[in-house]
């Protein structure tokens, strides 16, 4: 599996590489949208990790746009640990799904789904 990491802090850039590298996976790196999406248009990657709050721009627009080109490699963002995007998001997914909870909480851990019993 090839995967795309896109973070402009180089310390944070590293060491998510390095992890995955050893989990053997093979890595890229890019500081910035302008270079991460030249890799993308030259290499063939199973996955892009993205960091949400770039210098360069606005991730979660520049998806959009690749969204609307066709290409469909699936993205997982990175956000700050004081920011409530993840929170946003299970809450409107919650409202959504209705019925008995599908989305449990776990305290200092995060999320999981968990069929009702």
């Amino acid at each position: 599996m090839r995967i795309l990491v896109v973070e402009d802090d180089g310390d944070q850039r590293f060491a998510l590489a390095a992890a995955l590298r050893g989990a053997a996976l093979a890595v890229d790196a890019a500081a910035d949208l302008p270079a991460a999406d030249q890799a993308l248009r030259s290499t063939a990657y199973d996955c892009v990790v993205l960091d949400r709050m770039l210098p360069s721009g606005d991730a979660v627009a520049y998806v959009r746009q690749m969204r609307r080109e066709g290409r469909t490699i699936p993205v997982l963002f990175l956000t700050e640990p004081t920011s409530n995007v993840v929170d946003v998001v299970v809450s409107q997914l919650r409202r959504k799904l209705g019925g008995p909870p599908l989305i449990h909480t776990v305290r200092g851990v995060g999320y999981r789904m968990q069929p009702p019993a």
